[in-house]
């Protein structure tokens, strides 16, 4: 089971804001954000698969645990540093998910010549 209980059950749930990053907007139907609720990061993610299959396979792995290549900040704080899933969220918070990034164009470093001398190395995408 990807979603244990917790201690949070018995709290109020509360209505949040999930940003959905473009890459997982097939699974939330095109949104770019929902409103699910939840007492703590746990249970907002619950919910958000809930109301729409798919997001706990994309963010959790098989022990339940965020993905390390997902970031996830409560109120722009990064739940790594806070209490990860246990994290608790208060109404009217915005939850957001931010797919970490990886690889890219190759980039060169040329020099910038002025006047016939070099002033400062200057990148190129696609290499040189």
């Amino acid at each position: 089971m990807l979603f244990a209980t917790t201690r949070s059950d018995s709290l109020k749930n509360v209505s949040v804001t999930v940003r959905i990053p473009t890459t997982l907007r097939p699974l939330s139907g095109g949104a770019s954000s929902v409103t699910v609720a939840g007492a703590n990061l746990r249970e907002v993610l619950k919910a958000l698969d809930a109301a729409h299959p798919g997001f706990a396979a994309k963010l959790l792995d098989q022990d339940g645990n965020l993905h390390k290549f997902v970031n996830v900040f409560v109120a722009d704080d990064d739940v790594r540093y806070l209490k990860g899933l246990d994290t608790p969220v208060l109404g009217g918070q915005t939850v957001s998910i931010v797919p970490a990034v990886a690889g890219g164009q190759v980039v060169s470093i040329v020099p910038a010549v002025a006047g016939g001398q070099q002033i400062s190395n200057v990148p190129v995408a696609g290499g040189r």
